[in-house]
Order: structure tokens, then C-alpha cells, then sequence
């Protein structure tokens, strides 16, 4: 049976920052900046999104990007973000 985070989706990031702290975000985004401009990434287990707000602040210039996620509600509440086009 497959985990389902529609009913954590609210509080997911902030339990997150609460049972990893800083550290977790920081080793996501550290590789960020290597990414090159124009590349193709995959985000699996994208979450809420926000990855997707720092990828769009690392690379104004634009990524293409496939994003999967398992939750639903996950993908609502990233697809409300401002980066999507």
C-alpha cells in the first residue's frame, strides 16, 4: 500500500523543518546552482513544491522540468505556486 500525503499536505513542510531543521532544506537546494541553464531535471517526490519556487529563483532564466508526485493534493497545492507557466 502506498503512502498518502493528501491529509498531511498542510502541515508537511513545517514537520519537516520541525524533525530535520535547516538541514534538510539545505542539502536540496545546494547542488542547485550547477544546474545548467536550459537542462532538463526531474523532481520525484516533489512535495509541495517549494523546490520548485528555488529552482525558479536559481534559474530566472528557465529550466525544463518534469514534476512527480503521488499526492494529489501535493500537486494542487504546488500547481497554486507562482513559477508555473
Amino acid at each position: 500500500m502506498a503512502a498518502n500525503y493528501n491529509n498531511s499536505v498542510w502541515f508537511y513542510d513545517r514537520l519537516a523543518g520541525l524533525v530535520y531543521g535547516k538541514e534538510l532544506i539545505k542539502s536540496q537546494v545546494y547542488l542547485l546552482p550547477y544546474i545548467p541553464a536550459n537542462a532538463h531535471v526531474l523532481v520525484v517526490g516533489g512535495g509541495t513544491g517549494w523546490i520548485l519556487e528555488e529552482l525558479a529563483r536559481v534559474h530566472p532564466s528557465g529550466l525544463n522540468i518534469t514534476y512527480a508526485e503521488i499526492a494529489p493534493a501535493m500537486i494542487a497545492l504546488s500547481q497554486k505556486k507562482k513559477y508555473w507557466r
